[in-house]
């Protein structure tokens, strides 16, 4: 049974192995978000108009192959950016690269 578990050495060897084939192997992007902006409009009758920013100026970029979190307090706009992004909300400016 014990023959099962690897040994130090061997999973040093995997381990060099990975990083040479992570480091040949160019990174591409799942997604990439720039200067997104998410606005929301309501009209409380016929004169009053507002909007509320939901998020602003949002920009990173998620590698193929890897996850992230998104976390922040209630109701900074993780909701609208996950929405954007499976095309449920609409975003005013920015844009979403797939």
């Amino acid at each position: 049974m014990l023959a099962a578990v690897p040994s130090p050495q061997k999973l040093q060897l995997k381990r060099k192995e990975a990083t040479k084939s992570s480091e040949q192997e160019p990174r591409s992007s799942l997604v990439k978000i720039k200067d997104l902006d998410i606005v929301y409009e309501s009209s409380a009758g016929l004169l009053k108009r507002s909007s509320f920013t939901a998020v602003s100026a949002a920009k990173f970029e998620i590698a193929t192959g890897k996850i992230i979190g998104l976390v922040g307090e209630s109701g900074t706009g993780k909701t609208s950016l996950g929405r954007a992004l499976l095309k449920a909300t609409p975003f005013q400016t920015g844009s979403i690269i797939y």
